[in-house]
């Protein structure tokens, strides 16, 4: 029954962050990769169908990590709370913009929710780096450690949004979208295995992960 438990646990969470990783990361770029109002249109256009998908498959998560692992779920409560918090923050505001964008026939409205995407995306990437590291250290703030896993999650959701990009806006503006995101997929490659291998440097030194804490992690990111 457990491993029944952990398996479906890390089905809905891999399936989140797979799907999140392509609408988070390309909300990040777009200030790089769609400059022109018909490039914007488009990116927001790919990210719609996939934020609600992925919200779905969190929704199942946040269920089976409270339902079937309470001790997990009281130390993430516990020790990462102002995490979590700025987490469902830059949630609603990503989700706002989204669902607002194309409400109103103003440049100025889209430009204040566009905004918000990108501002709600770069929060989303910042606060999962940090719910990582604080699962593996045990506490918000662990030393070196923390800055440089949160910097890692961060450049992997970007670089997953990239790629993401290069594949979804072949069709706008003649591609230069795309163009655009296939450059920074090939940069941001090699910015995730800089970023990684610093975090993994740090996770030897003081302040590091906990062997309790990668249990805490494996339950919920395996």
């Amino acid at each position: 029954m457990d491993t029944v438990s952990v398996l479906l646990l890390a089905a809905f969470v891999i399936g989140y962050l797979v799907l999140a990783g392509a609408d988070v990361g390309l909300g990040m770029l777009m200030p790089r990769v769609a400059r022109t109002p018909d490039q914007r249109r488009g990116a927001l256009a790919a990210i719609a169908p996939y934020f609600l998908a992925s919200e779905v498959w969190l929704v199942a998560a946040l269920g089976v990590l409270a339902g079937l692992f309470p001790s997990v779920e009281h130390h993430v409560v516990a020790h990462l709370w102002p995490a979590l918090a700025a987490l469902a923050l830059a949630l609603l505001v990503r989700d706002a913009g989204l669902w607002m964008w194309r409400r109103v026939p103003s440049a100025r409205w889209r430009a204040l929710w566009e905004g918000a995407v990108i501002a709600g995306s770069w929060g989303l990437a910042v606060c999962w780096g940090l719910v990582v590291a604080g699962l593996l250290t045990g506490s918000l703030w662990s030393g070196l450690f923390t800055p440089l896993c949160a910097a890692a999650v961060v450049v992997l959701f970007a670089l997953r949004g990239a790629s993401f990009g290069a594949d979804r806006l072949v069709a706008e503006d003649g591609g230069r979208a795309a163009d655009a995101c296939g450059e920074l997929t090939r940069t941001l490659s090699r910015w995730a295995l800089v970023a990684v291998g610093l975090a993994a440097v740090a996770a030897l030194l003081p302040g590091g992960p906990r062997a309790e804490g990668f249990a805490a992690a494996g339950a919920v990111l395996l």
